[in-house]
């Protein structure tokens, strides 16, 4: 019995370390190619280390694109709309489930069905609504817009666990 065992440890061990190796391998290779040189980058039979390490790819990135002002961007929108879905819908998850509110259940279904729309449905409204605000091509549009995508899933989460708060 106890040889069972440590032969199926081994295998399980062995499963995992290749699941880890094939699932690492990626950011290996971005990290190799970003440490390589240009020439390097383009050779017809690829080297799995660089032979020069060079940074000039990362000189490039925060010095002649707009990667740091883009990222500062996406950060303010993700943290906005973040905490903005998430005070909201705790207030309202809370409320649905701790409450006797009269339609609650249907409200909660109504949450969970408006989740499951195609977003190319919401487009042409989405767009509508964006452009009459005046907010077309700016992040205020983002902020606007994208709690309507993440305030139902969160929506659907927090009551869940608030079900199962006693």
């Amino acid at each position: 019995m106890k040889k069972k065992y440590i032969i199926n440890r081994i295998v399980c061990y062995g499963c995992l370390l290749i699941v880890l190796v094939v699932s690492l391998f990626p950011v290996y290779w971005m990290l190799n190619t970003a440490l390589k040189t240009n020439a390097e980058i383009y050779q017809s039979v690829p080297t799995y280390y660089p032979k020069n390490i060079s940074f000039a790819g990362f000189r490039a990135l925060f010095f002649e694109t707009t990667f740091l002002s883009s990222m500062k961007n996406s950060l303010l929108v993700a943290l906005v709309v973040s905490l903005t879905s998430i005070f909201f819908c705790m207030l309202a998850a809370y409320a649905l489930t701790r409450m006797q509110v009269k339609g609650g259940r249907s409200f909660s279904k109504a949450i969970l069905y408006s989740y499951l729309v195609p977003r190319n449905l919401t487009l042409l409204p989405v767009y509508m609504l964006v452009a009459s605000v005046g907010a077309l091509g700016s992040l205020k549009s983002l902020i606007l817009v994208y709690p309507s995508f993440t305030i139902p899933y969160t929506m659907w989460m927090l009551i869940a666990y608030f079900k199962t708060v006693h």
